[in-house]
């Protein structure tokens, strides 16, 4: 290449930059510029091969070599690694300085300790490709994601070495693959390009996010992936605007010849069934050889219409078509290998480009975990035949060898994986970026008091060390500005790059000039929990403003033993102490302070021992033991109160005083004390003896098997009084003053046949008719014959069952419960799903002694669900032949109302999830009730039509003016142009008027209904911003379960925060006195304290929450709430499993539209500035109030107004219901 013998690379080349390339070297990187550039004297080595790489006319040929230029470009790049990695070994006690310090992200698996760091060789994060580097990447796109919102969008963008600016540059008998300094200088023009399309000129919408990485094909080809995250008024949110951007289809080569082209020749995926290998003679890399599949799922299955799948990937549209690409072997590829693509960025490009959708939060940890899987690797051992092989690994961050020492050092085991292609080492020299992140992500350095890293030169002076002592660091300038700028003590160390930019040579924060659209992130280095100390430090910096220096960060206010009043302030000794002072870590204390509290709240001991129950069923609670010795007064003080009544002189003395009880007598108490906390445990499936270290129930007066039918049979018979039911049977059945009206009375009369006439097991009456579905509107008196049922069976001493898909719907019925607690059904349900209730449990035994079982608000519940149930009934009863095994079971509800919730589904999917497509339906018999109980009887609109026509018409669909549109009365139309107005009409002043909120009937009295949990969540902030009264803010502490370490390094804990997954409580919950609120767990059946429960919080404590049941027939009971662990489920959408420990409460003032159903409100606003969106959703909405007069439909102002808006109704599934009989 070189015969001329010319010079190569010496260290003594000296640089010359004239002023031009000074300032655009300036304006390239300023800071670089003013640290290093300015001061440089000699040309490096990168610089050099970057000039040699350059083509000029008269010039050396090096470019046009062949093979020998790849081999010249991949061994000088080894070159200019092999002397940074020098550098980097050789300096090895600043790089340890730098973890020590917070300045780096530390790798979750890797021992931190400083006795490791001391023999551990570092390969920093400033190394670019190296494990750390990533890893930092992928917390700055999370970073991203936290502050804009998860990716709509991934694209793939391949580089085609046939470009025609590729191939005009060739000389005579060059090929494209000869030049991969041509490849990478035009691949780089042509996604700048596609860069400006996408964000200046918009093809997908809006940007407010992208982030995209290089990654090097082995053989030679640079691609791109990109992930774009689009603003709101730009979101894919449904599969029309998916279709819009995305297709998998081919395109009709008639109307569109060009597109045809492009997209058979470089959007067809090969099918690798039939053409086993590549242009290279290679086994196709996307065969499975095992499984003889290919790993990409080609061939698709055919869609008709676009879908979401539970993960947030979507099954693109591909119809049936006549079109199809010829592959060798004569095999017709047709659309099911269409990769999916954006049809004006293939064409314009003439390129592979792969544009994928994406929603669900599983999307989340394959994007980042694909963009940033690292290098490609390769590794040959040749090793004496006696020795144990090294364990070749493709880990991206792990190299095991046989050697342990080995492993401690990072550059050895960086370079003895490394694999370095052409186009890579090209594309390195000449100083493309390998990825990029806008926003721009601002790190900010996480350190303790003093140990920041401090730098300066072997030699240097006592004024230079001290200069370098001074030095601040992001976080110390912080605690400065915090001092000298009011306005910056109401901003978190995160959000400050937000507003003030760090000045290069004082390091100090100023206040930015000019506010950008888009400003930088910022974002602190992620920290392991088990360096505790400083994984407190940031857990405090994520919360608290304003703190001026270490010790402000420490120091918390303080309360006495109530919770509530402030006795001062207090600096804690240490980060994690204060950390638990605010409840942001995890204490074991915590549950001992809410006991202490709740008495402060409340001195029923009955309600303290259901506080202590709920502490033991939901949370874990490692000192139990000390919980129950140090408030074992409080939890039996009535149990005491009554057995000193019962002494003698009622247990007092002669001088007045009460007799010290003996032993024996403590004993006593105690038992009976432990006795109604095992009772309370029962109901909730938890036995006593899961506690060991409490007191156990003494053995004569408690078993365990005894206690648990005991307290299953009282629920369920032995709170009845069947005198009482008798009487209300006799009401009930009466024939002239009944409560039934005729329909009621020939359902009822059936199901009580069913009951008392049939012989389930008689072999001459195989196909008895047991099962049936009460269907009927909203107000037709499901519930009073439900009533009417369970009165029948219980009044006779029997056992009939009450259950609802929602526990809102439980309550209405006399001993009822949740569906999921009376059959144990798992929460995540499958085709192949059991119940946890084991033929000999005692439950069971219930089961089977159950004359009836009624199931309300069926039609909301998967299909899978009732099938799991019947599969326990069968098993239970010995009976398979029948659906449920023969019981008599009666389902209820409205399939006008909300369907099975499908993540992502299609109208099919949930048509399908319908209990009316299970096996079990074709042996069911409908019964039928159409007349309204519950509205007015002069409830007419304007136009003469009698609103329960009206409103049966919105359900089936049949108002309609076209498509999936409906006009609203205009008597019950306002219009509102944001949320704020909503909460500004429906509840106006009455928020601030003391003499009205503090009326439990007003405050209940009013909801504003949504279809989207996001507008719901607006509501209730706004809403509860406009009660007066002092907050109370509860932070909640988030993690990812323990075995699923890999997962927490993804998601730093701002991250967790950040999620908020439907029916869970947000990390930051505000309370104030006097607010509805709604439970969001079933904590307390029997006292109404359910899933969608609505109560008025009356009181609170830093750790105990006292509300009021506003609703139902507990209204006015006074409950006691602690934190508890929520576990999301996979339903979630979540790439792992988020812990939560948090209050199981939300604010009310608003509610979804599928939280509403079977609640009855006295007035309703229903926000449609975001229409609804699935089946049902408008007629539940417009049914939770008995008069029309007490409804306000919300829709957007718009210019001209009017009335329509969307109505989503599944006619098949009303259609399939009717046709069955």
């Amino acid at each position: 290449m070189f015969p001329g013998g010319e010079d190569g690379w010496n260290i003594n080349l000296e640089l010359n930059l004239d002023d031009e390339a000074i300032q655009r070297n300036q304006e390239r990187d300023e800071n670089s510029l003013s640290s290093n550039r300015l001061t440089q004297k000699s040309v490096s080595l990168n610089q050099f091969y970057q000039h040699r790489l350059q083509v000029r006319p008269g010039e050396t040929m090096t470019c046009h070599f062949g093979r020998l230029f790849h081999l010249y470009i991949v061994d000088m790049y080894c070159k200019i690694e092999g002397r940074r990695l020098y550098y980097l070994r050789t300096n090895q006690s600043t790089l340890r300085s730098e973890l020590y310090s917070g300045l780096a992200d530390v790798r979750a698996g890797v021992d931190m300790s400083r006795e490791s760091i001391g023999k551990r060789v570092i390969l920093p994060s400033s190394h670019t490709g190296s494990p750390r580097a990533l890893h930092q990447m992928q917390q700055d796109a999370m970073a991203v994601v936290r502050a804009l919102g998860k990716p709509d969008l991934f694209v793939t963008i391949t580089c085609n070495p046939n470009w025609k600016e590729i191939v005009d540059e060739l000389l005579p008998g060059e090929v494209p693959s000869e030049r991969p300094d041509l490849i990478c200088r035009v691949f780089d023009l042509k996604l700048k390009e596609i860069f400006t399309d996408i964000k200046d000129k918009m093809i997908f919408g809006k940007v407010k996010g992208l982030i995209h990485v290089i990654e090097y094909q082995k053989r030679g080809l640079p691609h791109a992936h990109v992930v774009i995250i689009l603003a709101e008024c730009s979101k894919l949110r449904t599969p029309s605007d998916i279709d819009k951007y995305i297709s998998a289809e081919i395109p009709d080569p008639v109307r569109f010849p060009k597109a045809f082209k492009t997209i058979t020749k470089h959007m067809m995926h090969t099918p690798c069934n039939i053409c086993l290998t590549d242009s290279y003679g290679k086994i196709r890399m996307c065969r499975d050889n095992k499984d003889k599949t290919c790993s990409k799922h080609f061939p698709k299955d055919i869609y008709h219409a676009t879908t979401i799948d539970e993960k947030g990937f979507a099954k693109y549209r591909r119809r049936p078509t006549t079109l199809f690409v010829l592959f060798p072997n004569g095999y017709h590829a047709d659309n099911r290998w269409v990769v999916p693509h954006n049809l004006y960025l293939a064409v314009k490009y003439n390129t592979h480009i792969n544009v994928e959708f994406c929603a669900g939060n599983q999307a989340i940890k394959y994007l980042f975990k694909y963009i940033y899987k690292g290098s490609d690797r390769a590794q040959i051992a040749v090793l004496p035949a006696q020795t144990i092989p090294v364990n070749i690994t493709t880990d991206t961050t792990t190299v095991v060898s046989p050697d342990d020492d080995e492993d401690l050092d990072e550059i050895t085991s960086w370079l003895s994986v490394r694999y370095i292609s052409t186009v890579e080492a090209c594309w390195r020299i000449m100083g493309k970026r390998t990825h990029s992140c806008q926003p721009s992500i601002k790190r900010l350095a996480i350190h303790l008091s003093n140990q920041q890293n401090v730098t300066f030169s072997e030699g240097a002076s006592s004024v230079e060390i001290q200069r370098a002592m001074e030095k601040q660091t992001t976080l110390t300038a912080y605690f400065k500005l915090n001092r000298d700028d009011i306005d910056a003590r109401s901003i978190l160390y995160n959000d400050i790059p937000a507003h003030y930019v760090q000045d290069a040579k004082t390091h100090l924060w100023k206040k930015r000039r000019n506010q950008q659209k888009y400003p930088p992130i910022g974002r602190m280095y992620f920290i392991s929990a088990t360096d505790i100390e400083r994984y407190c430090l940031r857990l405090l910096l994520l919360h608290v403003k304003g703190a001026t220096s270490f010790d402000q960060l420490k120091t918390t206010e303080s309360y006495d033993d109530d919770g509530v009043r402030s006795i001062g302030i207090t600096q804690w000794p240490t980060f994690r102490e204060a950390a638990q002072a605010l409840n942001l870590l995890e204490d074991g204390r915590e549950w001992d302070r809410a006991m202490t509290e709740s008495f402060m709240l409340c001195s029923s001991s009955a309600k303290i021992r259901e506080l202590f129950s709920v502490l033991l069923i939901f949370n874990f609670v490692p000192n139990y033991k000390e919980i129950w010795d140090n408030h074992r007064d409080n939890l039996s003080a009535d149990f005491e109160y009554t057995y000193r009544h019962n002494l003698a002189n009622h247990g007092i003395d002669n001088q007045g005083c009460p007799i010290d009880l003996d032993e024996q007598d403590i004993a006593f108490i105690t038992n009976q004390t432990i006795l109604d906390i095992t009772s309370r445990l029962l109901k909730n499936f938890k036995d006593i003896a899961n506690f060991p270290e409490l007191p156990q129930p003494d053995p004569s007066t408690y078993n365990a098997y005894a206690a648990r039918a005991q307290n299953l049979f009282d629920h369920e018979i032995g709170q009845y009084d069947v005198d009482d039911l008798a009487v209300q049977v006799i009401v009930y059945e009466g024939q002239e003053n009944g409560c039934l009206n005729q329909e009621q009375r020939v359902i009822y009369n059936e199901i009580i046949s069913a009951i008392y006439n049939t012989n389930i097991f008689s072999s001459t009456m195989p196909n008895a008719n047991n099962f049936f579905f009460v269907d009927g509107p909203g107000g037709t008196g499901k519930t009073l014959l439900y009533n009417a049922l369970l009165a029948k069976v219980r009044s006779g001493g029997e056992v009939a069952l009450a259950c609802a898909s929602s526990g809102i719907a439980a309550t209405l019925l006399p001993g009822g419960r949740t569906a999921h607690s009376l059959f144990q059904i798992p929460i995540d349900i499958d085709e192949t799903s059991v119940c946890n209730i084991k033929l000999q449990d005692i439950s069971a035994k219930m089961i089977n002694d159950a004359k009836l079982i009624i199931w309300d608000e069926a039609p909301m519940m998967n299909k899978m669900t009732f099938e799991c149930v019947s599969r326990l009934l069968q098993e239970i009863t010995g009976n398979y032949s029948l659906p449920f095994g023969g019981k008599v079971v009666v389902l209820g509800g409205d399939f006008r109302q909300t369907l099975p919730i499908v993540q992502f589904g299609s109208r099919s999917d949930i048509v399908n999830a319908c209990v009316t497509n299970s096996v079990l339906f074709r042996d069911c018999k409908v019964l039928r009730l159409l007349r309204n109980m519950r509205l007015t009887s002069d409830s007419i609109l304007e136009d003469g039509t009698p609103f329960q026509d009206y409103l049966l018409g919105v359900g089936e669909g049949r108002q309609q003016i076209y498509d999936q549109y409906i006009s609203i009365p205009a008597s019950i139309v306002s219009y509102a142009e944001s949320v704020q107005e909503v909460v500004d009409n429906v509840f106006g002043d009455s928020l601030s008027d003391e003499s009205l909120y503090k009326i439990q009937e007003f405050i209940v009295s009013k909801a504003i209904l949504a279809a989207h949990n996001t507008k719901v969540d607006e509501i209730n902030e706004l809403a509860t911003e406009k009660l007066p009264g002092i907050s109370m803010v509860y932070l909640s502490d988030d993690s990812i379960e323990e075995t699923q370490n890999s997962a927490s390094t993804n998601f730093p804990v701002e991250s967790l925060n950040a999620i908020k997954p439907s029916g869970m409580p947000p990390h930051k919950l505000v309370l104030k006195r006097f607010q509805p609120i709604m439970c969001l767990r079933n904590i307390n059946s029997s006292e109404g304290l359910c899933n969608g429960t609505r109560l008025i919080c009356r009181n609170f404590t830093r750790n105990v929450i006292e509300a009021e049941i506003a609703v139902g027939d507990n209204a006015g009971t006074f409950v006691l709430i602690p934190r508890i662990v929520l576990i999301s489920s996979d339903n979630a959408n979540l790439p792992f499993t988020l812990r939560r420990r948090q209050f199981p409460v939300q604010p009310a003032f608003g509610m979804t539209i599928n939280k509403s159903q079977g609640q009855t409100l006295s007035f309703a606003a229903i926000c449609l500035i975001k229409p609804v969106f699935t089946h049902g959703q408008l007629y539940v909405a417009l049914s939770r109030v008995r008069d029309p007069a007490n409804l306000n439909v919300i829709l957007l102002k718009e210019q001209p107004l009017s009335t329509l808006t969307d109505n989503v109704v599944f006619t098949e599934v009303l259609t399939r219901t009717q046709n069955h009989t």
